[in-house]
């Protein structure tokens, strides 16, 4: 049983994900799984049993592993990366994805697990022609990496082409301040209530999930703590539904109003506000006219697909 201990407010932002293009294919399935003992190592990367670990470096340095893949049209392909980490004062590694140069850096994505699991990215298309994909782990911690054994394993790679009827969404939330946090977990499934996907970001405060677009989702997250059965009640559960997005009809966008309160500042008080006036309608008590984006007369899915859009990102930035 989940106990109250925690409160978790949940945030999702939403992002179309996978190319589109046709192209090149890996063989006859699509995937090419790679060991990345096999792979091209800097210093400071050794081989232990099946996999490679990125050891913590001094301040301003970073490691990588590379991979040579021949003119490959990237954008057609999700790259996935089965790591684990090693972690010091709640800090978790981030491994950065970058193309041609490792200097050239596209996306990062914390590994935030001593188990091992699989972090996305979907590159952007490289220079034509030969092309090297990096992994690195750069020392962002004021060098505790090195201190602290802050440490990067990687076990293997792979490249996957891209579904185009896959999308992307970011789930994101407010961080807790218990000193016995332990870290989040995120629950999502098709119908509302019924979870079948829990996903363990320990400490992490979002993460990129890359889903089918023709199925309904319906997102809740918890915080669990050091002692056992310490998981808290789900947050509120957020739905949505890719269908929901709306085409562009070629007219100049308006820029959409973030301040719902009216205070004059763009902050949490708002994401607040919204959520209070979030299922109502002209009359009711908690109709708020700025939250109804389209102005329907009601504050419904598509305004609240509008303020994930448009100022969730100026919400969480203020605090």
């Amino acid at each position: 049983m989940h106990s109250k201990q925690f409160v978790v407010f949940l945030m999702l932002s939403f992002v179309l994900g996978a190319s589109q293009q046709s192209g090149y294919t890996f063989q006859n399935n699509n995937t090419l799984t790679v060991s990345a003992s096999s792979m091209r190592f800097s210093r400071n990367v050794s081989v232990v049993d099946d996999h490679v670990v990125i050891w913590g470096l001094g301040a301003d340095e970073y490691a990588w592993i590379a991979y040579p893949l021949d003119s490959v049209p990237f954008s057609n392909f999700i790259v996935e990366a089965e790591v684990s980490a090693d972690t010091a004062d709640n800090r978790w590694p981030e491994i950065a994805l970058a193309l041609n140069d490792s200097a050239n850096i596209q996306s990062k994505q914390v590994a935030t697990s001593v188990n091992w699991h699989v972090v996305t990215f979907e590159p952007t298309p490289p220079a034509e022609g030969d092309s090297l994909i990096f992994f690195s782990f750069t020392n962002d911690y004021s060098n505790r990496a090195k201190q602290q054994d802050l440490n990067l394993k990687v076990r293997k790679v792979t490249f996957k082409k891209a579904d185009e009827n896959l999308g992307t969404v970011k789930v994101s939330w407010q961080p807790n301040t218990e000193s016995f946090l332990a870290g989040y977990k995120i629950y999502y499934g098709h119908e509302s209530g019924n979870y079948e996907h829990e996903v363990d970001v320990g400490m992490a405060t979002e993460r990129v999930l890359t889903l089918d677009k023709d199925h309904p989702y319906f997102f809740a997250v918890t915080a669990y703590g050091t002692s056992p059965n310490s998981e808290s009640d789900f947050s509120e559960e957020v739905h949505f539904e890719f269908s929901d997005e709306v085409e562009g009809d070629g007219e100049e966008d308006q820029p959409v109003d973030c301040d719902l309160n009216g205070d004059g500042d763009i902050n949490m008080g708002d994401w607040f506000a919204f959520r209070r006036a979030m299922n109502s309608s002209q009359g009711d008590d908690r109709y708020l006219e700025k939250a109804d984006f389209n102005a329907d007369g009601k504050i419904d899915q598509t305004d609240e697909n509008t303020a994930n859009a448009s100022c969730l990102e100026a919400w969480r930035s203020s605090n």
